[in-house]
Formats: C-alpha cells, structure tokens, sequence
C-alpha cells in the first residue's frame, strides 16, 4: 500500500521521535541548559501515536480479509519482550542507584504488567514501574490496538465518528470521574488520526487538505473537550505546568492536531528539505521502540553515578550504550521470538 518512498519517510520520522524523545528526558534528568531545545517531548510522543496509528492502518488496509488471531500474535510479540526487558531494566537501574536490591514493588509491577501504568495524574492506577516513565505511553497505546478490533466491526464511514465521540466523552467524563483508564480513552483518536492517514493514503496514493480536513476537525474536537480544565485552572489563578494535568492531554492531543497539518503541508510541498533532516534519522527506525524503552532508567542511573559531570559528557556515552543496548534487543533477541513465534503457528496449521 505505501510506496518504498513513503516507507522510508516514516522510518525516518520514527527515528527521528526517538531519538528526540530521549533528548528531551535528558535535559530534565540532567537539568542541561539546552531545555527550550528539548521542551517538546509531549509532541514527541504525540507523533509516536500518530505514526502507530499509520502503520497499523498500513497493515490492514492492503488485506482484503484480516485475520485477527494472527494480528493479536503480532503486536504481543512486538510489545511484549521488550517491554519486559524494560520492567526489569527499571529495577536493575534501581537497584544499582541504591547500592542494594531495590523493592520489588509487586502491585505497581502487575499493575504496569496489566498495562495499566500512567503518568502521576488523578485516577491513575499505577505509574510506570521503578519511575521508568515513558512506559505510560505504551499502555495507552496497547489497549488502542486491542481495541481496534471491536471498531472494526463498525462500518467504516462511521469508525472515526465512534472513536472520536468515546474520546470526547471520556475526556469530559474523566474530569467529573477520573478514572484513569478514562484518560486513555481520551487521546484514543490521537491514534486513530494516524489510522486515517492511511485510508486516504489507500484510497488516493498520497494525503490532501480535502481528505485531511475531517481528520482535523474531529482532532481539534477532541482539544476542545480537554480545554474546559485547563480554562477553569487560568479562571482560578492555579498554576498551570505543561508536563502536569490539567494541561498535558489537552497538549498531547493539541500536538497531534498541529503535527497531522503539518504532515499534510509538509507532504504537498514535496517533503521539501526532509532527506537533509530528519531523514538522517531512519537508520535509528529499526530500533527506535527499544531506545524509547530503555532510555530514560540509564539517564537517571548516569545522573547518580556520575553527578558532576558535565550534561553532555554524560549524555552522548549513555546514549551510547542506549543504542548498543537496543540494537542487541531488536537486532539479535527479537528476531528469535519472531522465529519462535512463526513456528508455533506453523505447528499449530500443521
């Protein structure tokens, strides 16, 4: 369905979020000088749902008949391995930090293992095991991908509507209830965007402002159902932080909204300048989940180690071994469980 061409752009841009992502985390770990530089991880991870959502849609569009069964094997052997190295990752990490074996923390560990961690919000149920942060993101992003399938049976002139109207209603009922699964709910179209990147990718070959604008529309509803919070927080005088809620969903989705435009500009001016910049970045796309994994427990482990250190003596080293690490896990571990996992199902047709 995607040309080689298109392919490439999205490894790159893949890469690039990684990357970008962790040198956001490390200016707030190392408190380097460089932080307006760095102050856009959100939109970091908002373009990350975007592009989840895309390749999802990719996937399913050129089948004329989905096989569900071997759709849940796929995203539980992308997701699943490396998010465990992660957990134990995060633990290790501690454990190292304090010089001895580090709690083990069992509920927040099933509740990250159920795919329920979040950021420090109202109605969270865990936060990411052993302070590894940016695991948030993948729980929200699993339980899109299982969700998928119920959408699907929905005719699909009425799938974004659906999903679009369950954010809209999750955010407005989220703030009188916070339930923090609610929360997940609500950026749920963030990713579904991506999804609809696709369908008129499918549909025409490329993306336009007349295929992109109900996509935009049903985005910047979904702004506006997180704004009421933040508009009451400024009406009260509350302080308002761009990394904490009230203000951060309605950042992420807003980020979504800005970047899906952009893209689409981007894309009419003949991806202008894209080879020379953030194309640079595809060779970090096959293992840019890993690196987005595994970042931010080492940054925090430099910083106790080594504290006097200037930031970027300590940063460029341990994205260092960032980078070695995730390619042992994507290049070398990852292909065995695709292996192991071929087999099985193989075994099981036979």
């Amino acid at each position: 369905m995607f040309s080689a061409k298109q392919i490439e752009r999205m490894d790159a841009i893949r890469g690039f979020a990684a990357v970008y992502v962790a040198f956001t985390h490390s200016h707030a770990v190392f408190h380097t000088p460089l932080k307006p530089l760095g102050g856009f991880g959100a939109e970091g991870v908002a373009l990350f749902f975007l592009l989840s959502g895309l390749v999802i849609g990719g996937s399913l569009f050129r089948r004329r008949d989905i096989d569900w069964k071997l759709y849940f094997v796929h995203r539980f052997r992308r997701i699943w391995p490396p998010f465990l190295i992660a957990l134990a990752l995060a633990w290790v990490v501690q454990s190292l930090i304090l010089r001895a074996p580090a709690p083990l923390r069992a509920g927040e560990l099933i509740g990250n293992l159920a795919m329920l961690q979040d950021l420090i919000r109202p109605g969270a149920v865990v936060q990411s095991y052993h302070q590894n942060w940016p695991l948030w993101s993948l729980a929200y992003e699993w339980w899109y991908y299982m969700l998928l399938p119920l959408v699907w049976l929905v005719p699909s002139r009425w799938q974004a509507n659906l999903v679009v109207g369950v954010g809209c209603a999750a955010a407005i009922v989220y703030r009188i209830v916070p339930i923090g699964p609610l929360a997940y709910l609500g950026c749920w179209y963030l990713w579904w965007a991506g999804l609809e990147l696709a369908r008129e990718v499918r549909e025409r070959g490329t993306v336009t402002w007349k295929g992109q604008f109900p996509n935009l529309l049903r985005s910047g509803l979904l702004v506006l159902a997180w704004a009421p919070a933040v508009v009451l927080a400024v009406v009260n005088h509350q302080g308002l932080k761009p990394a904490d809620d009230p203000f951060l969903p309605m950042r992420h989705c807003g980020g979504g909204f800005v970047l899906l435009a952009l893209g689409v500009l981007w894309a009419k001016s003949g991806w202008k300048g894209f080879d020379s910049t953030i194309g640079r970045f595809a060779r970090f796309a096959p293992i840019s989940y890993a690196i987005y994994l595994f970042h931010y427990p080492l940054f925090q482990l430099a910083d106790s180690w080594f504290p006097t250190l200037h930031e970027a003596v300590r940063f460029l080293p341990v994205m260092a071994v960032v980078v070695g690490i995730s390619w042992v896990v994507e290049r070398k571990l990852q292909p065995l469980v695709v292996l192991a996992t071929d087999r099985f199902l193989v075994a099981r047709k036979a």
